[in-house]
C-alpha cells in the first residue's frame, strides 16, 4: 500500500459519532478522541480506569488512593461545569456501565465525545462528556490463544514520617509553653522515652511502620482465545488476579485473616453471528466474581489512626502480652487490624447484551434496522466476624535516684469479646437498556445521506428509596455530504427523566455541526506538505437532570420543637418546614459551541486542535442569598446558577518507522477555565469576596504577611480576631484597611483543589528490531492544594501526632524565617484556617508508565507452539516532579500513600 493509500484509508475508518452512529473519520464533524487498547495496554494498571492517565485529549484522569488494585480513579472533560456532578457518563458497549468492571484486556477502543455533535444526541445524560467503551469482538481467522502472566510489585511513595517520642514530647512541652500552659513531660521522661528501658510507661513505637509494609505484590493471569470465520466470530477472555496490600503479615491473627488482600476472576465471552446475508446477532457476556478481605476495622479508619497516635501513647502490647492503651488514645491501630475481627465481601456481577442487526434492502435500498437489549446486575454479599478487645493502660513516675519506676500503676479496660459473626447483602444495582433504531443511507455522484431515528430506554435500580431511574430518549438525526469535501450534521433529542418534577420532566437538545474537507478541495490537492486537512464546528444544546434531592418540588416536613397539650401537660412534638419546596424545577442546560482542526502532515505529524465555549444555565443553587435572614425556613433551591466554561486543547503525534526502526512521540494540552457568572450570591459587601466572577470553586482565605515576630509587632499590627495572638501566629493583612483582621478580610488564594486547569502529558515509543521502550509522562497545573491534614500540617491539636517536617520546619524565636507557624496544643483559629501558608501550588509531573520490553524474532518460534513472544518490564508512577516534596500532590490527606509498582511480564500467542 503506498503513503497516499494508507492515509486515505485512515481517513475512511469508521469513529463513532454517539449513539452508534459511525461516519468515516473525513466525514464525522465531531469533536472525538480515540483510545486505543495498544495505548491502554501500555499501563501497569490494575484495572482499567487508572489506565487512563494522560491519554485522550480533553479527559482529565487523577488518582486519589493508595490502593492500586480498587478504582480510584476521578474523570472530568473540558473543567467543571457544574456546582455538583461533573462525572463524564461511562458506557460499555452501549450501555451505562462502571469502567471499574472491566479489566484492560477486554477493551478495544475509548471514545471520547467532547463536543454537541455527539453529547445532544444522549439528552439529560451529555453536559459532561461521555467515555464510550468498545470491548474487543472475534477477528475472521484460525483461532489465537494469547496468554500473559504478570508479577507486580508496589512500594508505598513519600510515607509520612512522624516524630519519635523523645521529640514528640519536647514538641509538647513546647507547644504548652507557648500556649502559657505547665509542660507535661519532665526531662526524666523525655529520657525514658530516647532510652527505652520502662517502654511500658514510655515507649517509642513507630505506628506507621508497626502496621505498614514498604512493599506489597499482585499476580496477574490473562488468558484469551479469539477467532473465527465469516458465519461465527469469538473472543473469550479470563483473568484472574490477587493482590495483597500493605499490611504486616504478622498482624494477621492465626484463627482468621484480617489482612486486606483482593482476588477478582473475570469471564468475558463476546460472539457474533451471521445469520443470514441481511441478519447479524451478536451476543456479550461477562461475568465478575470478586473477594474482598479486611480487618474489622475499615481502612478508612485505621488511617486517621495511624496518622493521629504519636509514638509516645502507648507500647503495641505491654510486657504482659496485653494491648496497649491510653485514657487521651483509646484505640490501638495495630489491635484494630489484628484483633478486631474482618470484614469479607463478596461480589457477583453480570453483564449481558444481546444486538440483532436487519438489513431491509429488500424493503427499500439503504434501509437497515437494529435493535439492542443490555441486562446487568451486581450485588455485594458481607460476612464478617467481630469482636471487641482490651487494652491495659500504664502509668508511673521515674525514681531518678535509683533510676526506676513509683508509683506504677497498671488497668486493664475493655473485654476481650467473643466473635460475633454476620452476614448481610450490601450494595446492589441492577440496570436494564434497550436501544432500536431505524436507518436509512443513500449515495448520489456528489451527494450522500444519513438519516436515523433512535429510541432508548433506560433503567437504574440501586439501594434505597428514590434509588430507581427511568428515561427515554428519541433521537433524529440526519447527515449530509456534498462533493466528499462539506458535511452537516444535524440532530434533535427529546427525552424524559423521572428525576425531575412531573410536567416539567422532558427535555429537547437540538444540535448542528459541519465539517469542510480543506484537503480535497482543488487549491490544497497539490501541497505535498498537506496529506489530510479538515475543520468543522458545532453548536447544540445539552442537559443534565441532575438534582441534589429527588423531591425539592415537594415541601417537606420534620419534627420541630415539642409543646404542652391536654390538662396533663403532655409533651407532644410539634411539626415544622424544611427546606422550601422549589418551584419550577427543571435541568441544567448546556450549550457549547465548539471549533476544529484537524489534519496530517509530511505523511507524518498528525495535529488536532479545538476551541470551545460552554456556558451552563439553570443550575441549582440556594436562594438564601437572595431572600431575608429571617425568612423562619430554610431557603429554597432554585435553577439560578449559572456557569462559563472556555478552553483549548491541542494534540500531536509523530509516528514513522524506518526499516527495522519505529519511534512515535505524542504530546496532549488542555486548559480549561470554568467561571461563576450567578449562584445567588446576594450582597457581598466587597469586591474581592465575591464568587461571582471568580473561578468554580476557587478557594478563598487570609493572605499571609509571615508571623509575628514580637510583642511590638502585634500591637503595631492590626487587631487579628480569629484568636488570641502570640509571637510566632500566622500575621494576615488587612485587606479592607478596617485595622481587624476578620471574615471581611479573606481574599481568592490559588486555584481550586477540585480539578487542574492544565492538564497535558507528552509519550513516546522507540523499537528497534523487537527491543523497545515507551513512556508517558503527565502532568497539570494552575491547581492548589490545602495542606491541613491533621499531625502532618496541622499538628498536636487535640492530642495528635506531629510529623518530622513540621518539626524541622516550625517558627521558634530562632528560625524566625520559618515555613510553619509556632507549635501549639489550643485549637489555635487564627493558624490552622485556609490561608496562604497552606494553599500550595499542586502542580505535577509524573512519569505515569514506563515499559521496556523485548518481541522475539518469529524465526527463533518456529520450530514451537509459540507464534508470537514478548517479555516485558512496566512501570507506573515511577516519578514525581512536584513542589510538595513529602506529601503526593493527588492524595494528601489521611488515607493509604500513592504507590509506584513495576510488572515483570511475559505474553505468549499460540
Amino acid at each position: 500500500m503506498s503513503a497516499q493509500e494508507a492515509i486515505t484509508s485512515k481517513q475512511d475508518e469508521f469513529v463513532e459519532q454517539g449513539n452508534r452512529i459511525a461516519q468515516p473519520k473525513k466525514e464525522s464533524s465531531a469533536s472525538t478522541t480515540i483510545i486505543t487498547s495498544d495505548e491502554i495496554m501500555k499501563s501497569s494498571a490494575l484495572n482499567a480506569s487508572n489506565a487512563l492517565y494522560g491519554l485522550g485529549l480533553g479527559l482529565t484522569a487523577l488518582q486519589n488512593e493508595g490502593l492500586e488494585f480498587q478504582d480510584n480513579t476521578t474523570f472530568n472533560m473540558r473543567g467543571i461545569g457544574s456546582f455538583y456532578n461533573n462525572n463524564p457518563l461511562v458506557l460499555v458497549d452501549g450501555f451505562e456501565r462502571p469502567l471499574s468492571t472491566l479489566t484492560k484486556e477486554e477493551i478495544e477502543s475509548i471514545t471520547i465525545l467532547k463536543d454537541a455533535a455527539s453529547l445532544a444526541l444522549y439528552g439529560f445524560r451529555g453536559s459532561n462528556g461521555v467515555l464510550l467503551v468498545k470491548t474487543k469482538t472475534g477477528a475472521i481467522g484460525k483461532t489465537k490463544i494469547e496468554v500473559s502472566y504478570d508479577q507486580a510489585f508496589l512500594q508505598q511513595r513519600r510515607k509520612p514520617q512522624f516524630a519519635n517520642a523523645q521529640t514528640y514530647a519536647i514538641a509538647v512541652n513546647e507547644a504548652l509553653t507557648n500556649d502559657g500552659i505547665a509542660t507535661r513531660y519532665n526531662d526524666n521522661e523525655i529520657a525514658a522515652f530516647n532510652s527505652g528501658k520502662f517502654p511500658d510507661q514510655y515507649p517509642n513505637v513507630n505506628w506507621m511502620d508497626e502496621v505498614l509494609k514498604d512493599n506489597a505484590m499482585s499476580n496477574i493471569y490473562n488468558i484469551s482465545i479469539n477467532g473465527g470465520s465469516k458465519v461465527v466470530r469469538y473472543n473469550t477472555i479470563i483473568n484472574l488476579q490477587n493482590h495483597d496490600s500493605y499490611m504486616k503479615p504478622e498482624n494477621i491473627v492465626s484463627s482468621f485473616s484480617s489482612q486486606n488482600k483482593y482476588s477478582k476472576l473475570t469471564i468475558r465471552t463476546n460472539l457474533d453471528v451471521q445469520l443470514s446475508k441481511t441478519t447479524n446477532f451478536s451476543v456479550k457476556l461477562l461475568g465478575l466474581i470478586s473477594e474482598s478481605n479486611r480487618p474489622g476495622t475499615q481502612i478508612t479508619d485505621i488511617m486517621p489512626r495511624l496518622y493521629n497516635t504519636p509514638a509516645a501513647a502507648f507500647p503495641v502490647k505491654t510486657s504482659t502480652g496485653e494491648w496497649g492503651g491510653s485514657d487521651t488514645w483509646t484505640n490501638n491501630p495495630v489491635a484494630m487490624i489484628a484483633a478486631r475481627g474482618y470484614g469479607k465481601a463478596n461480589q457477583r456481577t453480570l453483564l449481558a447484551d444481546w444486538t440483532v442487526s436487519q438489513d431491509l434492502s429488500g424493503l427499500a435500498k439503504g434501509l437497515s434496522a437494529e435493535l439492542s437489549v443490555g441486562f446487568d446486575n451486581s450485588a455485594d454479599y458481607w460476612e464478617s466476624m467481630s469482636q471487641t478487645y482490651r487494652y491495659q493502660k500504664n502509668t508511673a513516675q521515674i525514681d531518678v535516684a535509683v533510676d526506676t519506676l513509683i508509683n506504677k500503676t497498671s488497668t486493664l479496660v475493655g473485654t476481650n469479646s467473643s466473635p460475633n459473626y454476620s452476614s448481610s447483602l450490601g450494595s446492589q444495582w441492577r440496570s436494564f437498556g434497550a436501544f432500536g433504531k431505524i436507518q436509512y443511507e443513500k449515495s448520489w455522484e456528489n451527494f450522500k445521506l444519513n438519516s436515523q431515528m433512535m429510541f432508548m430506554h433506560d433503567q437504574y435500580i440501586g439501594n434505597g428509596q428514590f434509588s430507581t431511574q427511568n428515561r427515554e430518549r428519541i433521537n433524529l438525526y440526519t447527515h449530509l455530504g456534498f462533493f466528499d469535501k462539506y458535511f452537516v450534521d444535524l440532530s434533535l433529542t427529546g427525552q424524559g427523566s423521572n428525576r425531575l418534577e412531573p410536567g416539567n420532566n422532558i427535555g429537547l437538545f437540538p444540535a448542528v455541526s459541519s465539517a469542510w474537507v480543506l484537503s480535497n478541495e482543488s487549491f490544497l490537492k497539490n501541497v505535498k506538505a498537506i496529506d489530510y486537512l479538515k475543520i468543522r464546528a458545532s453548536y447544540g444544546v445539552v442537559g443534565n437532570d441532575y438534582t441534589t434531592s429527588n423531591e425539592l418540588f415537594k415541601q417537606t416536613y420534620g419534627t420541630g420543637g415539642s409543646y404542652f397539650f391536654t390538662d396533663n401537660y403532655t409533651s407532644t412534638a410539634g411539626m415544622t418546614e424544611l427546606r422550601l419546596a422549589t418551584t419550577g424545577l427543571t435541568y441544567e442546560k448546556s450549550h457549547k459551541t465548539n471549533l476544529g482542526i484537524e489534519g496530517r502532515f509530511w505523511n507524518l505529524i498528525d495535529v488536532t486542535a479545538e476551541a470551545y465555549y460552554d456556558r451552563r444555565t439553570d443550575i441549582l443553587v440556594s436562594t438564601s442569598g437572595t431572600v431575608s435572614g429571617v425568612l423562619g425556613a430554610t431557603a429554597s433551591m432554585a435553577n439560578d446558577g449559572i456557569i462559563d466554561n472556555k478552553g483549548i486543547e491541542i494534540g500531536l503525534d509523530v509516528n514513522s518507522q524506518k526499516g527495522d526502526f519505529k519511534y512515535n512521540v505524542g504530546a496532549q494540552f488542555t486548559y480549561a477555565k470554568s467561571i461563576v457568572v450567578n449562584r445567588n450570591e446576594g450582597f457581598v459587601q466587597y469586591d474581592y469576596l465575591k464568587q461571582t466572577g471568580k473561578a468554580v470553586n476557587q478557594l478563598f482565605g487570609y493572605e499571609a504577611l509571615g508571623f509575628f515576630t514580637d510583642a511590638a509587632d502585634i500591637a503595631a499590627s492590626p487587631a487579628q480576631l480569629l484568636s488570641t495572638v502570640v509571637p510566632g501566629d500566622i500575621k494576615f493583612k488587612d485587606q479592607n484597611n478596617d485595622n481587624k483582621i476578620n471574615e471581611l478580610d479573606k481574599v481568592a488564594l490559588g486555584y481550586n483543589t477540585v480539578s487542574p486547569e492544565i492538564y497535558f502529558s507528552v509519550n513516546f515509543n522507540l523499537e528497534y528490531k523487537g527491543l523497545g521502550v515507551d513512556a508517558n509522562f503527565q502532568g497539570v497545573a494552575n491547581y492548589s492544594a490545602v495542606l491541613n491534614t491533621t499531625s502532618m500540617f496541622w499538628p498536636l491539636r487535640n492530642n495528635t501526632n506531629i510529623s518530622n517536617y513540621y518539626y524541622e520546619n516550625r517558627w521558634t524565636p530562632d528560625h524566625q524565617n520559618a515555613m510553619f507557624p509556632r507549635l501549639s496544643m489550643a485549637q489555635n483559629d487564627n493558624n490552622f484556617n485556609t490561608n496562604s501558608v497552606w494553599v500550595k501550588d499542586r502542580s505535577f509531573v509524573k512519569l505515569r508508565t514506563a515499559e521496556v520490553y523485548y518481541k522475539l524474532p518469529e524465526n527463533l518460534l518456529e520450530s514451537t507452539f509459540v507464534s508470537k513472544a514478548k517479555l516485558y518490564v512496566r512501570g507506573m508512577n515511577l516519578l514525581s516532579f512536584d513542589n510538595l516534596k513529602i506529601v503526593d500532590p493527588e492524595a494528601y490527606g489521611t488515607v493509604l500513600p500513592l504507590s509506584a509498582s513495576v510488572h515483570v511480564g511475559v505474553n505468549l500467542t499460540f
